[in-house]
C-alpha cells in the first residue's frame, strides 16, 4: 500500500465519520478545506512558474572549444588549409 493511498483512506474515513456524527459541521469543514486546498494549489503553481522563469536560458558552463576557434582566427595561423569558419 502506498503512502498516498493510506493518507487518502485515512482522510476519507475521518470525513465519513465526521459526516455521520454531525452532517452540518462536516459539510462546512469539507467545503472550507476544499477552498483552502484550491488556494494553496494555485499559490504553489504560481511559485513553480516563478522558479521556472528564474532558470537561465543559456548554458552557464565554459566552452573551451569555442575559444580555440577564435584564437586561430585572431592570431592568423590559418594558412588556407582545412575548413573556414564563418561568423554570422
Amino acid at each position: 500500500m502506498s503512502l498516498r493511498a493510506g493518507a487518502l483512506g485515512t482522510c476519507g474515513g475521518l470525513l465519513i465519520s465526521a459526516f455521520r456524527h454531525d452532517q452540518a459541521r462536516a459539510t462546512e469543514g469539507a467545503v472550507s478545506g476544499a477552498i483552502t486546498g484550491l488556494v494553496v494549489a494555485a499559490g504553489l503553481v504560481l511559485l513553480l512558474v516563478g522558479f521556472v522563469y528564474l532558470i537561465p536560458r543559456t548554458p552557464m558552463g565554459y566552452d573551451g572549444e569555442e575559444d580555440e576557434f577564435e584564437d586561430v582566427d585572431e592570431e592568423g595561423e590559418d594558412q588556407g588549409g582545412g575548413l573556414r569558419l564563418r561568423r554570422s
